[in-house]
């Protein structure tokens, strides 16, 4: 996954642990950190929005899925305040 910066195009950060070609981000923003969360190839990765850094993740996952904001697995990470 890469970010860019979207008034100069320039890249601001690469993740590599998003991978596949129907990754369908979400951004989360929490009380700790902003979150964009990824349907990775057979993971479900928790990214820093700002640095890019993959705070977690997780097995599972699959081609297409859809992640929401309301689904069980942030209500979960923000329960143990993990996000």
């Amino acid at each position: 996954m890469t970010a860019y910066d979207r008034n100069s195009g320039a890249v601001k950060w690469e993740n590599k642990d998003a991978s596949g070609a129907n990754a369908s981000p979400a951004l989360w923003r929490g009380p700790k950190a902003a979150v964009v969360l990824c349907n990775a190839t057979n993971q479900l990765v928790g990214i820093d929005a700002l640095s890019g850094a993959t705070l977690w993740t997780r097995p599972g996952g699959a081609t297409a899925a859809p992640l929401w904001s309301a689904t069980p697995l942030r209500s979960r990470a923000l329960r143990k305040g993990r996000i």
